[in-house]
């Protein structure tokens, strides 16, 4: 199993934080120039010494791939190391530039745009098998891998327990750009014998050590459990999994209860239950991983803490943690949580009215701080139809200036580095996230997993770093183009590295990576993913 992480990043200037493409490129130059790598066999990126690819994806961001692992506390490790090489290399070679900042989130306020965390999961039976037994715990599982957050499409205060919801518009989908789904169908397995890759692009970037192990441990068992052939999904359907995924996300309590396709309801909790229930009878047998019993007893203990409410798991979660905060700093703004709810409600009157006068359902806090607005024109005129002489001026402003500095305090929590607010609060040891044995993290920058083709992929790197510009590298191989061979990694457990002859590879119908440099004509020079004809799954 792997994880994609892509990355915001802006230059700091005088009293303005701005993206450029420029810098982003420049992030790409510097791994090149300052780490052992060779380049990808796009032409677009490169892979590192570690088993990892780093590139550039559509939207400029930078995207870091974990070496392919086999449990869930190494890939939280190199998930960490990810997010040290991308600090490093944003203060790296920086003379007289202003510096990078690099954020861990999936979404913009101000241009309302999302970018993804994918998840990759290796199987051998079939997708839509797959599909249907995970549903139900991609749905729910939210309640310990939400992100926390609001929602970009509404200017009120809508704290959301996991905002992707915002952007997820069906339940499959192809794309991972647009209409966006819940299960993404895409097949691209970047191996053979058989195998197949489910990739998840419904998942968030998380901070908390704990809520990246869980969601990485508790969805690989339930795949594990459906690639056996347990139909762990059978009897736990949902009616309707985009509303109830909404229902879930909108609910900070955890008392929705969602109905199933034969008619009963049931909580996200008991959902999760259910498949915790089938994993521990199972947890032993031959197919499931060694790491299952401990995958259990941390997940058991998680859904009794989250059945205590969100204060129990305040200092464990990304989203009941951002909850605290936002409560904390709106408190101290004057606004109680009886207060926040109510401006709730109200500025959800407002977002139907502007609906209806066909205005924007979605206003930029600027537009309705502006008196001459007309959406703020709208809001007024509703509020006083709500509100009576009750209606403030003053306290409709304070209203959103608050919601502007929540969203800062939401972008800034996951900001890489010393000025991250997540890192700050870890600091400060009001935190209770890590999970245990994610250890040895520098070393995960530089050193592979100990097992399995990402192993010899890192170890080959190493070697032929020196002579770099006659390589290049791909998830299934490694291709030296001066003596036409390749490193065979085609198989997901590969042992043994052997290089042979390219062509014989080539016509025993190996994917075209192998076919020559020269022939192909491959740019040798680094460029962005987006200008690939065939760009890998992109969010």
């Amino acid at each position: 199993m792997g994880v994609e992480t892509e990355y915001a990043v802006a230059g700091e200037g005088p009293g303005v934080l701005y993206g450029h493409s420029r810098r982003v490129d420049q992030l790409l130059d510097r791994a090149y120039d300052n780490l052992v790598t060779l380049r990808d066999t796009h032409g677009g990126g490169l892979f590192l010494e570690n088993g990892s690819r780093l590139y550039i994806d559509s939207g400029n961001h930078p995207e870091f791939c974990t070496p392919e692992c086999t449990n869930p506390t190494d890939l939280v490790r190199y998930v960490l190391a990810g997010e040290q090489t991308m600090l490093a290399l944003s203060n790296s070679g920086l003379s007289n530039e202003q510096p990078l900042r690099i954020f861990k989130h999936n979404q913009d306020y101000l241009s309302r745009v999302a970018w993804g965390c994918h998840e990759s999961y290796l199987h051998k039976t079939s997708p839509l098998i797959i599909g249907a037994d995970i549903v139900s715990h991609l749905v729910t599982r939210i309640i310990f891998t939400g992100a926390g957050g609001f929602d970009v499409f509404r200017f009120s205060p809508e704290f959301l327990i996991s905002p992707r919801i915002s952007f997820l518009h069906r339940l499959t989908t192809e794309s991972s750009t647009g209409t966006r789904g819940i299960l993404h169908s895409k097949d691209e397995p970047h191996t053979k014998h058989g195998f197949h890759r489910f990739h998840l692009i419904c998942g968030e970037s998380l901070s908390s050590e704990t809520a990246i192990w869980l969601k990485l441990a508790t969805t690989a068992l339930v795949i594990a459990m459906s690639d056996a052939g347990l139909r762990p999904g059978s009897g736990i359907s949902l009616a309707e999994p985009l509303l109830a995924m909404a229902l879930v996300a909108n609910d900070e309590g955890l008392n929705t209860d969602l109905t199933l396709t034969n008619g009963q309801t049931k909580s996200p909790i008991a959902i999760q239950r259910h498949y915790l229930s089938i994993a521990r009878a199972h947890q032993h047998d031959d197919f499931m991983p060694y790491w299952a019993e401990d995958a259990c007893d941390r997940w058991e203990a998680m859904l009794t803490s989250l059945e205590c409410g969100p204060d129990a798991v305040a200092a464990k979660l990304d989203w009941a943690i951002k909850r605290k905060v936002f409560l904390q700093h709106a408190q101290r703004r004057g606004f109680s949580p009886e207060k926040l709810n109510q401006w709730r409600r109200l500025l959800r009157e407002v977002d139907a009215s502007l609906a209806l006068a066909s205005e924007p359902i979605c206003p930029t806090v600027s537009e309705m701080l502006s008196p001459r607005s007309l959406c703020r024109q709208k809001t007024e005129e509703t509020l006083r139809k709500l509100l009576g002489l009750r209606f403030d001026h003053e306290e409709l402003n304070a209203v959103l200036a608050l919601v502007t500095e929540l969203r800062e305090i939401d972008v800034r929590f996951a900001e890489l580095g010393d000025h991250g607010l997540f890192q700050q609060l870890d600091r400060a040891g009001v935190l209770d996230h890590h999970a245990s044995g994610v250890t040895n993290i520098k070393q995960a920058m530089t050193t592979p997993p100990s097992e399995g083709r990402a192993k010899l992929r890192g170890e080959a790197i190493r070697e032929c770093f020196k002579e770099r510009e006659r390589y290049r590298c791909d998830w299934q191989g490694i291709v030296d183009d001066y003596d036409q061979r390749i490193l065979d990694l085609s198989d997901p457990f590969v042992s043994k590295a052997d290089w042979s002859d390219w062509q014989e590879k080539f016509q025993s119908g190996f994917p075209d990576f192998c076919y020559p440099y020269y022939a192909r004509r491959v740019p040798n020079q680094i460029h962005r993913q987006s200008d690939d004809p065939q760009p890998s799954c992109v969010d």
